[in-house]
């Protein structure tokens, strides 16, 4: 996956920068009760962009990012974690906002920015943003003037949302430490497959790491040294591999390699976890002299 592909799966809603309106200006300058001196300088939301991660360790690693940049500024306008720590019984808003401003006048699509001209940065969870979306009105009105039904109500989808994220971080970090022990399989796959052939580029990242998961029962402890040491011990070559090509997408995939080692040392885990029809294993079989029959 390309780094526009992980950023992109990493944010969760697409960054779109915002500049507020004139009418919305004003209003907050003049009609919401800030008592503003200088409202042009004071207010720091005139221009915004916004950030949506998936989990809040995703917010800290953006929060790093933010803060150790060198081209600006930075100043925390908000953090519920500081806000949770001192109004630990209230379920509230949450966001990290940040003011940020260059350090020096810098030219930008044509336009001059200078050090006097602040952006808010925000860095969310996909559940904050969730809340955020569904409360916004409640954010302009005197809390007096909203039911107080309301307010409860949105005060406990808050505090689901902390409860999600909880279950969610535990859940992710069971998946990776499957996907750990998968991913260095494959990598270790992938090397002795280059070492053969002297290329991986046409191997289908996607296929293999679906292939290496639904296998998973059938390569418990099994290493990438177990199949490095098997291709010698078979004598395998890349000739072999290549051969098989142009008629078999399987030897275009590193994982080509672990099939013909479970296909020999584990037929019958072989055959209970292979997710795909059973014919598509027979060029394995063939290149180790076996015949797919005798084990289907």
């Amino acid at each position: 996956m390309g780094s526009r592909a992980k950023t992109l799966a990493f944010l969760k809603v697409p960054v779109v920068p915002r500049v507020k309106e004139k009418s919305s200006l004003v209003a907050k300058a003049l009609y919401r009760g800030k008592n503003y001196d200088e409202p042009y300088e004071e207010i720091t939301d005139r221009v915004g962009v916004r950030f949506v991660v998936l989990l809040l360790r995703d917010v800290d690693r953006l929060k790093r990012i933010v803060e150790n940049h060198s081209a600006w500024t930075v100043s925390r306008d908000r953090d519920f974690e500081e806000e949770r720590r001192l109004r630990p019984y209230e379920f509230n808003y949450q966001a990290v906002h940040y003011v940020v401003r260059p350090k020096h006048t810098v030219q930008l699509f044509g336009a001059s920015v200078s050090p006097r001209i602040p952006c808010e940065v925000q860095l969310k969870t996909l559940l904050q943003h969730a809340y955020a979306e569904l409360t916004h009105d409640l954010a302009y009105k005197p809390r007096t003037s909203v039911d107080p039904d309301v307010q409860h109500e949105a005060a406990k989808s808050m505090a689901l949302t902390e409860t999600a994220d909880e279950l969610f971080m535990s859940a992710q970090k069971k998946f990776e430490s499957v996907g750990q022990s998968q991913a260095r399989l494959y990598e270790d796959l992938t090397e002795t497959f280059r070492q053969l052939i002297g290329t991986a580029d046409a191997a289908d990242e996607r296929l293999n790491l679906f292939l290496l998961e639904e296998l998973g029962g059938a390569t418990k402890d099994v290493a990438g040294d177990d199949v490095s040491a098997f291709v010698s011990e078979e004598g395998l070559t890349g000739g072999v591999i290549l051969q098989r090509q142009p008629a078999d997408l399987l030897f275009h995939q590193p994982v080509v390699l672990l099939l013909m080692y479970l296909a020999r040392h584990r037929q019958a885990q072989l055959r209970e976890h292979w997710p795909l029809p059973h014919r598509l294993l027979e060029g394995v079989y063939a290149t180790l002299g076996m015949s797919a029959t005798d084990y289907s």
